[in-house]
């Protein structure tokens, strides 16, 4: 009887850590996918920012 139980609680914390570790991958894919649509977003929004500072000054320009 005490074999069997040994037996049925490793295999239990084996599946427990095997979730663990999933769930850690998974948060740490996350953050990293995050990250780079951060990143992403940021780069865009400066390209865009900086295309209007362009604008602005080329008509600036024209007007002259």
């Amino acid at each position: 009887m005490c074999v069997l139980f040994r037996v049925i609680a490793g295999g239990y914390a084996s599946e427990m850590a095997a979730k663990r570790t999933a769930m850690e991958n998974a948060t740490k894919n996350t953050v990293e996918m995050i990250t780079k649509l951060t990143l992403t977003y940021n780069r865009s929004r400066q390209a865009t920012i900086t295309n209007e500072l362009i604008d602005i000054n080329t008509s600036a320009f024209s007007l002259n």
